[in-house]
């Protein structure tokens, strides 16, 4: 019984590494790292009540990096802010890049990590 547990276990961090890290799809595919850590969640946070957390966190800094790029866009039309709204896209390039990354590191151990500079929406 102990070991169903732990292989239960086993799988749901798995697949709270595998939602962290689908935002990275991205990269592949038009839209798809909004679309797959969202599908992931959706389908497997019955059968893992601990996935429900990593999405909600995945989904919020989705959410906050959106919103974010709409400020840093905001800035580009101002000429004497355009260099702050760079240093914001650069910013938000790199953090879409490291922070999924540090979020599966800590899915694997069963932790699950707020990424910072989220609103925490949901």
């Amino acid at each position: 019984m102990n070991s169903t547990t732990d292989a239960d276990q086993q799988e749901a961090r798995w697949w709270a590494v595998a939602l962290h890290l689908s935002m990275l799809s991205s990269a592949l595919v038009p839209l798809a790292g909004y679309v797959a850590p969202v599908l992931i969640w959706l389908i497997k946070r019955d059968e893992f009540p601990e996935i429900d957390r990593h999405g909600r966190n995945a989904v919020n800094w989705m959410i906050s990096q959106l919103l974010l790029g709409v400020v840093a866009i905001a800035l580009f039309f101002t000429i004497f802010l355009m260099p702050l709204a760079w240093l914001l896209w650069i910013a938000l390039y790199v953090a879409g890049i490291a922070f999924p990354i540090l979020a599966a590191i800590f899915a694997k151990d069963g932790r699950a990590w707020r990424y910072p500079a989220s609103l925490p929406i949901l």
